[in-house]
């Protein structure tokens, strides 16, 4: 989930500044054991997500968000509708999970057990390496950079947004948030 808020400042030389809140939807059924859960089975909260994604609302839940936008993909929807409560959730299909092809589904073991040798070595370059019939982390960067150069072309006014992902979009955006403020 991407929240984000514009705080003004007091000192008269600066400017409202975008504040992006990234988040990452809270567990599934299928988060234990750890497999790889992308984009082709999508599933919902597990009551010990729900209750992570309540505990995140009474955190971050009164925040004056001018936007909360999440992956379309139900694990994400559902952190983000409990956040943000009576306010509007918007989709972005460029934060949703990596879509690890055929290894959708699998644990580190099951993948291992028939493509130890392909998954060394894109653990070693996940940039470069698709999954097998999926993407690489490259393909996430491009979607993750797209949806950050939207953000920063058009903030909303007020400019705070709450962005509800998976744990490799946030990571993603979090490193394009740091090269944008290091550009500046």
């Amino acid at each position: 989930m991407v929240a984000a808020a514009t705080r003004s400042v007091v000192a008269p030389y600066t400017r409202d500044v975008l504040t992006i809140v990234l988040t990452r939807h809270g567990l599934t059924e299928r988060s234990n054991p750890e497999q790889h859960l992308g984009q082709r089975i999508d599933v919902g909260l597990s009551d010990a997500g729900r209750e992570q994604a309540e505990a995140l609302a009474r955190r971050i839940g009164d925040e004056p968000f001018d936007r909360i936008v999440s992956s379309p993909l139900v694990r994400a929807r559902e952190t983000a509708t409990i956040v943000a409560g009576d306010r509007p959730v918007e989709l972005d299909h460029r934060l949703a999970a990596m879509d690890y092809g055929a290894w959708e589904g699998l644990t580190y073991e099951q993948i291992d057990a028939h493509d130890a040798d392909y998954r060394s070595r894109w653990v070693a370059d996940p940039a470069s390496l698709s999954c097998p019939d999926g993407e690489s982390a490259s393909d996430v960067a491009t979607r993750a950079r797209a949806f950050l150069d939207d953000q920063l072309a058009d903030p909303p006014a007020g400019a705070a947004d709450d962005l509800m992902g998976t744990d490799l979009i946030m990571r993603e955006l979090g490193g394009h948030v740091i090269e944008e403020i290091s550009e500046h």
